[in-house]
């Protein structure tokens, strides 16, 4: 559960990397979507701050007592600096906002990473694909980083967001099929630059 758990800090990251090398086009889509998802979020936490249960435990003493499965096992690994920087505080000093939990970005991420993968993937591509989705929410809710409502939200979001950005490029399609002239105005700038460029 914490090696899941911490996917989430470097995933994007590796996908985007990799993406960038052998496919653009597809870094491109990738890097829009994904800003977009987290501007959502983080503009969530502004405007809605929620206690994860660990600290409605822990701070306000209003559940029994969770333990932090990913932040114990820092401390079991002998990594009490790394595990403190990951719990948001080091000495007491909070790092980051410890109200943050709906939504939750690690249930929107790594949905947002197995439908960004789906179409195309072989079906053992796909299980993994589920596997990681259900093993982060259930990695959320047992270790006490956030409720199932904080998860379904997230996953919300991205369905959203992926309902959302699919049927924009279908209407700019739909625009550019019936007004052929756009497409040939767009052209233009490229055929200028080759053109440019081929000069000597």
């Amino acid at each position: 559960m914490w090696g899941i758990y911490m996917t989430h800090f470097f995933m994007a990251l590796v996908v985007a990397g990799l993406l960038w090398r052998f496919s653009y086009l597809r870094f491109r889509q990738f890097r829009k979507q994904i800003i977009i998802l987290s501007t959502f979020g983080f503009a969530t936490y502004v405007l809605y701050p929620a206690a994860p249960p660990w600290y409605v435990a822990d701070r306000l003493h209003q559940l029994p007592e969770i333990y932090r499965t990913v932040f114990i096992t820092w401390g079991k690994l002998g990594l009490h600096t790394a595990g403190s920087i990951s719990d948001g505080a080091i000495d007491g000093n909070d790092l980051g906002n410890q109200v943050a939990a709906v939504p939750s970005m690690h249930a929107a991420i790594s949905l947002f990473v197995a439908c960004f993968f789906w179409r195309g993937a072989r079906a053992w591509v796909r299980v993994l694909l589920v596997a990681y989705v259900l093993g982060m929410a259930f990695t959320l809710v047992y270790s006490g980083e956030h409720y199932l409502f904080d998860i379904v939200i997230g996953w919300l979001y991205t369905v959203v967001l992926l309902c959302g950005t699919g049927a924009l490029a279908r209407y700019r399609r739909s625009r550019a099929d019936s007004h052929p002239e756009l497409l040939e105005l767009a052209a233009k700038p490229a055929r200028a630059d080759r053109s440019t460029l081929a000069d000597p």
